[in-house]
């Protein structure tokens, strides 16, 4: 026999319902606050104030139990007989009632004097294992007839001691039914239990069971008791959530690879722990657990794991036998099978077994229940934990802002991670309120109070510039001139499924040096790049192209299409790895013009690029560039050896120019429409400028990037790099003009939300809608003072 789930109820951390809590999963909300966050008394909710010096569980119980028999879409309460409904509730063994002088009030009892069920009410004290125990039992009440309707949950508002750890509070409540019973009734059922398995470890001697023996031992016993296969399950919802708990997964890994016929033909099952949103939550997890599990069995959703990027030993490389989701994936075909385990503090271990509903839709009412599908598809990303994000703020001066930064800055380590995200979205959506411009990019709380604090404390803002901070960027009435920079050989080679892997993704992006695959690469960054940049609503004026950067300037520009560019630098790159001389490379010398020519003197090196006054590129062989090098450091002066296969911007590249100039012929160019300083000449380019010609003198002339940029230092707000890397931004700070780079594909984000805080607080967005779009976001109230139960 089947038991239904026929109503939900959440009251979590930065979740009031249980709709709230699915969202919340989906989008990877965590409602974490820094551990010295203050906590005053609040009344419960409104119409259900406690005394203040009673035990709020009762009124908090109460209010789910209100939720979830208001989901329980199509019951009838009229037509419930109370005297066959019963009540189990999970309560912590440490009441809050006991903290405030005397024993607490019994949870279940008071949902059942609240409603007038006369079935019975009693609560479980299993510590975390609690809520999963109450349901349990309720759905063994079910099965002997002893009750129609059953009210299972769990609560936990236990005061902590003072020791900085609050690890969350909340409660939550299923309505249960038997299935056949909600069929009949035309009662819409948003998951069915199929089976139960409970263990405890401990003991002594030959029946002693360790923690993870106990685990498995309720795992099998579930999967036995619900006629059902391991293999067959796509959800395992965990108990912990911590990091280097290995109690929940060794049992299911050996579960599903212990030498029994399961079959995990659907591939492998997601792992998670609602706990990464709402925190440990005591007596209550396990029924957040459930409700979660249960929502995505119904939507036929696999919801992501929160903070998924912390990755357990057990769940390292490919042959781990579940997986972590970084995002959202459709439930895979056939029945939708999902686990959901918790384990006391005394050793008790209980495992659930859930299920879509097996019994065809009812009739409700007349009409068919409509059935709950798959949310439709989103365009934006699910954030991820600690992202970095932008909070813009205006006004006409400081003085009118001030308030505002001053408030954040006090009071931002008493937000959670969900309420920055918020407060980030909200302010985004906000029109400009001013002339005066504060952006700050912060991943943390902390981050956030520091840069709003050192922000307010600015007098010194002239008008007209950017002042430019790691993280912070303040502008008061800046024109929005902005130059885009293109970059080309030499930059980090990056692919999409680098992205937010860390710093060795982009360690192993540098070396990649086989120019055939480099060129691309790059350019196709840069596009990406682009593409944000025009998602954003940026209008640049001016762009130069760093050597094969300046084929993406001409793009930009209006002169070629990208379809074009791609197949011309495919070509060229193969070209030049072909027909190159091999054996050559660069070496990059921190010396003026007259230095390097000093260092080459003598050799066969020639100078290929002049990135700045005192940075200087030379082209040659091998031997020859390292002898350039060593002549260099023992004169004190930097040089680097770039990771680079050929001796680009030189002679030894002479032999690409014919078969290029070929490639040249199937390129239709077309007048610029925007402003394109070309480091070949080191002036704009111009509607009569033979642009084959050009790019081809490109393959031997020296790139005249430093000649561009003073073309247009004079007119530029801040400097943009588009593309992977921020080699160029660091190249063009002798001009004293603030520089970004949106850093592609780049490993943790910063960059990128940097590169979209400039260019708005420069005047260079009219605004900033376009950065979170229609991500979902909550209002965000700072001057509300943060109150806790």
């Amino acid at each position: 026999m089947n038991v239904a789930i026929i109503g939900m109820a959440g009251i979590f951390p930065d979740a009031p319902d249980a709709e709230a809590l699915w969202e919340n999963v989906l989008w990877r909300r965590r409602a974490f606050l820094p551990a010295r966050s203050g906590a005053d008394r609040e009344a419960l909710v409104e119409g259900l104030t406690p005394p203040q010096d009673a035990d709020p569980a009762p009124y908090l119980s109460v209010r789910a139990a209100t939720q979830a028999i208001a989901d329980a879409s199509g019951l009838s309460t009229g037509r419930i007989d109370r005297r066959r409904v019963k009540v189990v509730m999970g309560v912590p063994g440490d009441p809050i009632g006991a903290l405030l002088g005397g024993p607490g009030d019994p949870v279940a009892g008071a949902v059942c004097e609240k409603f007038g069920f006369l079935g019975g009410g009693h609560d479980l004290e299993a510590g975390c294992a609690g809520s999963l125990l109450a349901v349990i039992t309720a759905c063994r009440s079910l099965r002997d007839e002893g009750a129609d309707l059953v009210l299972a949950g769990g609560i936990d508002l236990e005061l902590n001691r003072p020791d900085h750890h609050w690890p969350g509070q909340g409660c939550g409540m299923v309505a249960l039914m038997r299935a056949g019973d909600a069929a009949e009734r035309g009662i819409r059922v948003h998951a069915e239990i199929a089976g139960w398995g409970v263990a405890s470890s401990g003991g002594e001697g030959p029946i002693a069971r360790t923690a993870a023996e106990a685990q498995l031992l309720a795992l099998r016993r579930a999967y036995v008791h619900a006629d059902a296969l391991p293999g067959e399950v796509a959800l395992f919802e965990g108990h912990s959530g911590t990091a280097g708990d290995a109690a929940d997964l060794a049992p299911l890994i050996e579960l599903l690879t212990g030498g029994k016929p399961y079959g995990r033909s659907r591939g492998r099952p997601a792992v998670g722990s609602v706990k990464a949103n709402i925190g440990h939550t005591g007596a209550a997890s396990g029924v957040a657990g459930l409700i979660k599990a249960a929502l995505g069995v119904a939507r036929g959703v696999l919801p992501p794991s929160t903070a998924a990027g912390r990755r357990h030993e057990l769940l390292a490389g490919h042959g781990a036998p579940v997986r972590l989701l970084a995002g959202r994936e459709p439930w895979p075909e056939g029945p939708r099978y999902a686990g959901v385990s918790a384990m006391g503090p005394t050793g008790v271990h209980a495992h659930l077994v859930i299920r879509d509903r097996t019994a065809p839709d009812a009739p409700l009412n007349g009409q068919t229940p409509r059935r709950t599908s798959q949310p439709r598809a989103r365009t934006w990303p699910p954030p991820s934990a600690a992202e970095p994000l932008v909070f813009a703020v205006s006004g006409a001066d400081m003085r009118a802002v001030r308030p505002v930064l001053e408030r954040v800055a006090v009071q931002a380590h008493r937000w959670s991670e969900g309420e920055l995200h918020d407060l980030a979205c909200g302010l985004a959506a906000q029109p400009p309120q001013g002339p005066l411009r504060v952006a700050i990019v912060a991943g943390t709380a902390e981050q956030l109070a520091e840069r709003a604090g050192r922000a307010a404390e600015r007098t010194d803002l002239a008008v007209g510039r950017l002042l430019a901070q790691p993280g912070l960027f303040v502008g008061l009435a800046v024109r929005g001139r902005v130059t885009l920079l293109f970059p080309g050989q030499g930059a980090p080679v990056r692919r999409p499924e680098d992205a937010g892997r860390g710093p060795a993704a982009a360690l192993c992006g540098a070396r990649v040096a086989d120019t055939a695959v480099a060129q691309p690469a790059i350019m196709d960054a840069s596009l990406v790049a682009l593409g944000e940049l025009d998602r954003l609503g940026l209008n640049a004026g001016a762009a130069i192209g760093h050597s094969t950067g300046e084929i993406t300037g001409l793009v930009w520009a209006g002169c070629m299409s990208v379809r074009q560019a791609r197949r011309l630098v495919r070509r060229r790159g193969q070209i030049m790895s072909d027909l190159g001389a091999p054996g050559t490379g660069m070496v990059s010398v921190a010396a003026s013009r007259e230095q390097a020519e000093l260092l080459a003197a003598g050799t066969g090196v020639v100078i290929a690029a002049q990135n700045g006054p005192n940075v200087h590129v030379l082209s040659g062989r091998d031997p020859e560039v390292a002898a350039v090098a060593k002549r260099a450091a023992d004169e004190g002066i930097e040089a680097i050896v770039l990771p680079v296969s050929r001796a680009f911007h030189s002679p030894h590249v002479a032999a690409c120019v014919e078969p290029f100039d070929e490639c040249l012929r199937d390129v239709s160019f077309a007048a610029p429409e925007r402003t394109l300083i070309s480091t070949v000449t080191g002036h704009p380019v111009g509607g009569h400028d033979d642009l084959a010609m050009l790019l081809r003198a490109q393959l031997l002339a020296p790139v005249r990037f430093w000649d561009a940029v003073g073309r247009v230092a004079a007119v530029t707000d801040l400097f943009c790099e588009a593309g992977p890397g921020r080699g160029l931004a660091s190249l063009v700070a002798p001009t004293g003009v603030p520089a970004v780079g949106t850093d592609t594909y780049g490993p943790d984000g910063v960059a990128a939300a940097e590169t979209a805080a400039a260019l708005w607080a420069c005047g260079g967005l009219p605004d900033l809608a376009a950065l979170y779009g229609d991500r979902p976001r909550r209002p965000m109230d700072i001057w509300r003072d943060r109150v806790f139960l």
